[in-house]
């Protein structure tokens, strides 16, 4: 009986090294998405660019499609400055896209997903998951409240 104790303990504790040494790969992997292909959709366009991106599906559903109307809605008519300088620009990026993948790897994204950037000399030093997005988007005020809270946090003064 002791032997088998002793032979359970040691394959208990190779299992836990071989884990172990799985899970560093897989982190130490994932990691090393280069900047190229991770950013590369993303090129902001001038220095401390902010950019609210909607990642979704080719095929787009409904939540989707409403979150980007509201988002759009609540750009132009209380970001519209940011707009038109381009210190703040909108886009939506397709997740099932082959270019997508880095960023889809990188983010964690497998579904619509509503997220804040800033760039500072082409460089991402800001990420924000809006996680309150996808389910307000049928309350289109309180979509549109959350919306321009969030903004109004991360832009400058000057761009609201």
């Amino acid at each position: 009986m002791k032997v088998l104790y002793r032979i359970l303990k040691w394959i208990l504790i190779a299992f836990v090294v071989v884990s172990c040494a799985l899970a560093v790969r897989r982190c130490h992997h994932q990691s090393q998405i280069p900047d190229s292909i991770s950013y590369n959709q993303l090129q902001p366009l001038v220095d401390g660019q902010i950019q609210l991106v909607l990642f979704h599906n080719k095929k787009r559903c409904h939540q989707c499609l409403q979150m980007e109307d509201f988002a759009e809605e609540v750009l132009i008519d209380r970001f519209g400055r940011g707009m038109e300088n381009k210190s703040l620009v909108f886009k939506t990026i397709t997740i099932d896209e082959p270019e997508s993948q880095g960023l889809v790897r990188q983010f964690g994204i497998f579904a619509a997903t509503l997220m804040l950037m800033e760039f500072n000399d082409d460089q991402l030093i800001y990420a924000r998951v809006l996680t309150r997005g996808p389910e307000l988007y049928q309350e289109e005020n309180d979509f549109k409240e959350y919306l321009s809270q969030e903004l109004s946090e991360i832009l400058p003064a000057s761009d609201e």
